[in-house]
């Protein structure tokens, strides 16, 4: 593949993370509806498959800064999706749970958005599907 198709990928990857990060995430509680950005979306993701992270972990993952991070997870501590639990092994870190709230939220948008998807063919999700376990895959050993 030459570097012009490969430039041509690397676009069309960039306008779906831009797609997805400018999307209008929305949860709803007991008080209304409150915004959560893209990278409180992907810090519930991060935790619903780590179980529990320090914030420090998280913001790597995420490419967040610490300050930023903190500012993230007290937003997401108040709305009830995630919660702050001491580590028994040092008391110094303080480790980031998702709520049983934070998983339904997740589960509920997952669903509403897989409507999106409806309208690709099968066979073509499943391809996209495969090329997206290789590429996670390859990516994360890279880590």
């Amino acid at each position: 593949m030459d570097d012009e198709e490969l430039g041509e990928i690397l676009i069309n990857i960039f306008l779906l993370h831009h797609f997805f990060k400018n999307h209008d995430f929305q949860y709803r509680n007991f008080d209304g509806r409150r915004k959560i950005t893209f990278n409180h979306y992907l810090t519930l993701m991060i935790l619903k498959k780590r179980k529990k992270l320090p914030i420090s972990e998280i913001g790597r993952l995420t490419s967040v800064k610490k300050q930023n991070m903190t500012y993230i997870i007290d937003r997401l501590v108040e709305i009830g999706l995630v919660k702050r639990v001491p580590d028994m092994s040092d008391r110094r870190v303080v480790n980031i749970t998702i709520t049983d709230g934070g998983i339904k939220y997740l589960d509920k948008w997952q669903k509403a958005k897989t409507k999106d998807l409806r309208s690709f063919d099968d066979g073509d999700l499943k391809k996209l599907a495969a090329l997206l376990k290789i590429f996670n895959s390859k990516l994360s050993k890279e880590e």
